[in-house]
């Protein structure tokens, strides 16, 4: 399922490649640009899975086995991946591994709600809650779904209010409240903990800080290896340990500037978008997830950066519709080498054309902005 999440998808397949596996590609539409973006990988037919619905997609799954024979799913696409849990035990009977738990312990962690009250029982800080006044603006927040549901009323992603026209986007929405809850914004640099478990135990992980974010706290476009506090460290593997969790896990936390403490936030558990940064810096998550061991090697001195430049092309569009920021933090560090996730030798070719599609979807912005302002 590389559409859908490209940047982690291209990552995996760098991360596997040399490992005496067949690596088999899917999309879900007969996308040219999705052909392009992993062209130097595309030794076979590309495969597609039908994301309409969920009988859908476990028949499309079934119908590669058949072509294809056994195989591992590995874990992109919230929604999907959560189809793919709730058959775990049918399509493991078919020959289909999915490396990960089982569908009641994946919403205890995935779950915005269930989260933070797992966060609380295990002593880790969590936001509080936060002040959602329609009729004016007090204060950043984060309103969040407290769970995945596919409606209109409910939001699928987190959402940043950070001043009165994200205030009033929001209350244009026609949304069931009772779905959702509020946070109070942490003002300071995310961070992701990435961890792979095996039954409760650490198998690997790996810590960065995001520097550069997209405008509405949307992608990660910039960041580099870090190092968390061992008692935060020790908090979240004992919780993951608690649950016996299975598989790859991303926990994002929040640094307060301010007091310097450290908030948890969500998690995400499958593979996070940066993930090219881990890969770089000699942690193999793909590698450990399918039982090869973490085979490359990089020394300490050579610590790389990740960034995304098409990515603040695309952020500025959204600057421009939602008048939201970009987030920045300086994190200084000496010997990174900042690398782009696309501007490499295999991906040559998407790199530009992502940043051509990018610079036009501006000037479209642009043009939105212009046509409001003369309305």
């Amino acid at each position: 399922m590389a559409d859908a999440n490209i940047r982690a998808a291209i990552a995996t397949i760098r991360a596997l490649d040399g490992y005496d596996l067949n690596l088999f590609i899917s999309f879900s539409s007969n996308s040219l640009l999705n052909k392009i973006a992993f062209w130097s990988y595309i030794h076979h037919t590309p495969l597609y899975y039908d994301k309409t619905s969920k009988d859908a997609f476990i028949s499309s799954l079934i119908s590669m086995k058949n072509e294809l024979g056994d195989y591992t799913l590995l874990p992109y696409g919230e929604q999907q991946l959560r189809w793919a849990i709730a058959e775990k035990d049918h399509l493991t009977k078919c020959g289909i591994t999915v490396p990960t738990v089982d569908v009641n312990t994946y919403e205890l962690i995935s779950d915005k709600e269930s989260f933070v009250n797992l966060c609380r029982k295990f002593s880790i800080d969590v936001p509080k809650n936060g002040l959602y006044d329609k009729t004016k603006f007090l204060q950043k927040f984060v309103i969040k779904p407290k769970k995945l549901i596919s409606s209109s009323s409910v939001l699928q992603s987190p959402k940043l209010i950070e001043n009165e026209k994200s205030l009033s986007d929001l209350n244009r929405m026609d949304l069931d409240l009772d779905l959702h809850f509020t946070q109070e914004y942490i003002s300071g640099p995310s961070i992701y903990y990435c961890t792979c478990y095996k039954e409760g135990h650490n198998q690997l992980s790996f810590t960065q800080i995001n520097l550069h974010q997209q405008p509405n706290g949307k992608s990660v476009i910039k960041s580099a290896p870090y190092e968390l506090p061992p008692d935060i460290v020790i908090k979240i593997d004992t919780m993951f340990k608690e649950i016996g969790w299975d598989g790859v896990v991303m926990v994002e936390l929040k640094k307060d500037l301010s007091s310097q403490k450290y908030y948890a936030i969500e998690a995400n558990p499958r593979f996070w978008g940066p993930l090219q940064l881990s890969i770089d810096n000699g942690a193999n998550f793909p590698a450990i997830l399918l039982g090869f061991g973490n085979r490359i090697n990089t020394p300490p001195e050579a610590r790389i950066g990740y960034i995304w430049l098409a990515g603040y092309l695309d952020g500025l569009k959204i600057k421009l519709i939602t008048s939201s920021e970009f987030q920045k933090y300086c994190y200084v560090e000496d010997k990174i080498k900042f690398r782009d996730v696309w501007f490499r030798t295999d991906t040559f070719c998407f790199f530009f054309i992502e940043l051509l599609i990018s610079a036009c979807s501006i000037l479209f912005g642009c043009l939105w902005k212009l046509k409001k302002i003369v309305e």
